[in-house]
């Protein structure tokens, strides 16, 4: 344990202690090896596409804002709908434990409840995210902009608009991938396009005001997370293995169900890239018009969206 920072194993943290964290025997650690990396990139570049647009429109000023308007009038605007593919990946991975186990983690450093031997680098950097953590948005706070945006968390029997949308597009696509080849894709293409302009619209309207802010925030946040967590003295601390291992093991132990490392990296990875394809189909998906490819990488995106659950629906 880092000088200054006593030990104090007998204080569990929320939802339960943490006494020692064991290595990975040889076997765990080839079977977890092999569960998807994250990928932060893709969605920082979404995030950079969407104040591109905003600067265009609203000048340097506008990258300060916390409540900016949308950077267009129409009813699809491929930026926004770039924020909201951004949005769902976060909100994927937050369902997984990103941030929330490093805020734990960071949580029981500062206060000495957390027996880890650390650095003390690293003990100091998990301190300071602990402390930084009011300047952040909350788990609350996430969790609306999830329910507002995708209607994750209502109440069972209380509708929210992107979730009916999601699943028409997701079974179109699905029909339209696995139609035979010599059957053509018009007919099918006009379905598609319909329940594609449900979704864009709709996310259209909702990738505004305080969502750009909060979206740029979250991304940060989930960065510094990830680098904590692969810092050689945390992820040895917590029993070695790369990132998606040590979120695979240690989530369970501190989060109330957190999303299977798995399903998240999936649902995250699939829907980013369907709610990419509907920004890339850019504003002539407004008169219901989409370019479809008998091989389009759309009709794999719904597919493993299915195959993984959407998780809001």
């Amino acid at each position: 344990m880092t000088a200054g920072l006593p030990v104090v194993s007998a204080l569990p943290l929320p939802y339960g202690g943490v006494d020692r964290w064991p290595a990975l025997a040889p076997h765990a650690q080839a079977a977890q090896a092999e569960l998807p990396e994250l990928q932060l990139e893709p969605v920082e570049a979404l995030i950079c596409a969407w104040l591109d647009a905003a600067q265009a429109r609203f000048g340097a000023q506008a990258l300060g804002v916390l409540d900016l308007p949308g950077v267009g009038t129409g009813r699809v605007e491929p930026a926004q709908l770039s924020l909201a593919a951004a949005a769902w990946w976060l909100m994927s991975m937050d369902q997984a434990g990103l941030p929330s186990l490093v805020e734990l983690l960071a949580t029981g450093a500062a206060r000495g409840t957390l027996d880890l031997n650390l650095d003390t680098a690293t003990a100091a950097h998990l301190v300071r995210f602990h402390r930084e953590a009011d300047e952040h948005f909350t788990a609350d706070e996430r969790a609306a902009l999830w329910q507002r945006l995708f209607g994750l968390g209502l109440p069972a029997g209380q509708e929210h608009p992107f979730r009916p949308a999601l699943g028409s597009l997701l079974q179109a696509l699905s029909e339209a991938g696995r139609a035979p080849a010599q059957q053509g894709l018009a007919h099918l293409q006009a379905r598609v396009a319909v329940a594609a302009l449900d979704v864009a619209s709709f996310l259209t309207g909702q990738a505004v005001g305080i969502t750009g802010f909060a979206v740029q925030d979250l991304a940060r946040r989930v960065g510094e997370a990830v680098t904590l967590l692969r810092s050689r003295s945390l992820s040895t601390a917590l029993g070695g293995g790369a990132l998606p291992a040590l979120v695979a093991r240690t989530a369970p132990r501190l989060l109330p169900h957190p999303v299977p490392w798995m399903t998240a990296v999936a649902r995250a990875e699939a829907g980013r890239s369907l709610i990419q394809w509907l920004a890339a189909q850019g504003r002539g998906l407004s008169s219901a018009q989409v370019q479809l490819r008998p091989d389009d990488p759309v009709f794999s995106a719904a597919e493993r969206l299915l195959a993984a659950g959407t998780g809001v629906t």
